[in-house]
C-alpha cells in the first residue's frame, strides 16, 4: 500500500507541471509553460540543538541521506544557562549522528511551544496560502491581469520532532471566458515576481493560538522560522531543479514518519506515556507536553496525536485543479487491470458491471440498543450451547447407568 501511495503521488506532482501524455490523455493541458517554485517553510526555533551544518558540498555528493562531506562546528560560541549547561558544542557531527536534534539544554527548550506549532501548523497553512492568494491579487492588479496558484505539498518530520513543509507551488492565469480552465500566466508575470509575493505572504502570516493555563493563560505566537523560506524555481533556464527531482522528494515523505526522531509510535495513552514519557529524554518531554496540555479542551487533539508530537495534518495535500486525484488514478487501474493492459478496449458496458468499493465505516455498535441487543443474542447463544453441553452429559448418564444393570434371567 505504501510503494502504490508513493506510486500514486508521483503521478500526482508529475502531471501537475510536466507536458507529456498524462495530461492530454486525462483532459488537462500542457503545462510546461506555467511558472513554479518549490518551497521548504520550517518552524522557529524553540532552542539551541545540535545541528550539522555543510556550507560547501562536494561535486558527488548525496546531500542530506549519506553526505561525508565536511559540516561546520556545531556551536562553536556559547553561554552557559541559568541551569548550569554550557550552550555550545565544538564537534563536528556525522550523518546519523545520534547527538543531532538533541536540545543542548532540556530545561532550557520550549516542548510545550513547540508541540503547540506542530499542532497549529496545518492552520498556520491554510491562512498563508490564503494570504498568497491576497498578494497575487495585489500583483494582478498592479499589471492588470488575472493570477491564480495551485500547490500539492508534503511534511516531514525534522530530528528535533517538528515539522516542515515542502510546496511546489504552480502560478496560472485567468481566462475571462472560462473562469475554469487551465492557462499559463501572462508574459508579463515574472518568476522573481511570483517568488516575492510568496515570500511576502510567509512573512506575513502569523497569529496566536487559543489561550492555556500553561503558559499564564495566554496563548502561543504561531509563524514560520525567522530563516525564511527556501525557494528554488521549477524547470528555469539554466536552473538545477528539474521537475523529476522534485516528483521524487515530494513522495519520498508521503511513507516517512516520525522514525527520523528515533521514535515511532502507533498511539499514545496512559500506560504507553509512562513507558516513553521519559522526562529525561527530549522526546519523552515531547510526548509529555503532548498529553498535559491535551487536558485543555481546547488542545484536546494534542493527545489523541501524541506519538507525532502534536501534529495531525495530512500528509499530502493539493489543490483541487492542480493534477488528477487519487481516486481518478485508483479507476485508471481498475481499468488498467479488468482489461488486461488494453484499456482501449474498455467500454460503458464494463463500466456498469464495476465497481463496488468496500470501505472502512465504524467499530462497534452505533447505539446502545444496538450493543443491548447484541449482548443478549451472545448470552443467549451461551445459554443454548450449556444447555446442550448439559443434556449431552445426562444422556451419556443415563446411557451409562443402564449399560451397568444386571440383565434379567
Amino acid at each position: 500500500m505504501s510503494r502504490r501511495r508513493r506510486a500514486g503521488t508521483v503521478a500526482l506532482a508529475a502531471e501537475g507541471q510536466r507536458r507529456g501524455g498524462g495530461p492530454a490523455a486525462w483532459g488537462l493541458p500542457p503545462l510546461h509553460e506555467h511558472i513554479a517554485i518549490f518551497l521548504t517553510a520550517t518552524a522557529p526555533s524553540f532552542g539551541p540543538v545540535h545541528h550539522r551544518v555543510v556550507k560547501v558540498h562536494a561535486a558527488d555528493c548525496r546531500r542530506k541521506d549519506g553526505c561525508t562531506c565536511r559540516p561546520a562546528v556545531c556551536h562553536p560560541f556559547g553561554r552557559t544557562c541559568p541551569h548550569g549547561h554550557e550552550l555550545r558544542c565544538g564537534n563536528r557531527h556525522k550523518a546519523g549522528d545520534s547527538q543531532l536534534g538533541q536540545p543542548l539544554c532540556l530545561d532550557c527548550y520550549d516542548h510545550a511551544g513547540q508541540v503547540v506549532w506542530n499542532h497549529e501548523a496545518p492552520e498556520l497553512w491554510r491562512r498563508t496560502i490564503q494570504q498568497v492568494d491576497r498578494e497575487l491579487r495585489r500583483l494582478g492588479r498592479a499589471h492588470g491581469v488575472e493570477l491564480c496558484r495551485r500547490y500539492i505539498k508534503v511534511y516531514e518530520f525534522q530530528v528535533r520532532g517538528v515539522v516542515h513543509y515542502h510546496a511546489l507551488i504552480r502560478l496560472d492565469g485567468e481566462n475571462p471566458d472560462c473562469p475554469g480552465a487551465i492557462v499559463p500566466p501572462p508574459p508579463v508575470i515574472t518568476r522573481d515576481m511570483f517568488a516575492d509575493a510568496v515570500q511576502a505572504a510567509f512573512v506575513k502570516t502569523a497569529y496566536t493560538s487559543n489561550p492555556h493555563p500553561a503558559n499564564d493563560g495566554h496563548g502561543w505566537r504561531i509563524a514560520w522560522g525567522d530563516k525564511g523560506l527556501d525557494i528554488k524555481h521549477v524547470n528555469a533556464p539554466g536552473g538545477e531543479v528539474n521537475l523529476a527531482q522534485i516528483t521524487g522528494y515530494i513522495a519520498k515523505y508521503v511513507t516517512k514518519s516520525t522514525e527520523v526522531t528515533g521514535l515511532n509510535l502507533r498511539r499514545v495513552d496512559d500506560l504507553s506515556v509512562e513507558i516513553h514519557g521519559d522526562p529525561t529524554t527530549h522526546l519523552g518531554r515531547l510526548i509529555r507536553a503532548c498529553w498535559d496540555l491535551g487536558e485543555h479542551p481546547d488542545y484536546q487533539r494534542l493527545r489523541r496525536w501524541a506519538h507525532q508530537f502534536g501534529y495531525g495534518g495530512h500528509i499530502t495535500t493539493k489543490s483541487r485543479a492542480f493534477s488528477v486525484t487519487l481516486g481518478f488514478l485508483r479507476m485508471q487501474r481498475t481499468i488498467w487491470r479488468r482489461t488486461e493492459g488494453h484499456p482501449h478496449t474498455w467500454d460503458d458496458e464494463q463500466a456498469e458491471r464495476v465497481i463496488y468499493e468496500l470501505g472502512y465505516q465504524a467499530t462497534g455498535w452505533i447505539t446502545t440498543g444496538d450493543a443491548l441487543l447484541a449482548n443478549t443474542a451472545a448470552a443467549m447463544a451461551r445459554a443454548r450451547h450449556l444447555a446442550g453441553l448439559d443434556a449431552l452429559a445426562d444422556e451419556q448418564a443415563d446411557h451409562h447407568r443402564t449399560a451397568a444393570q444386571p440383565l434379567a434371567a
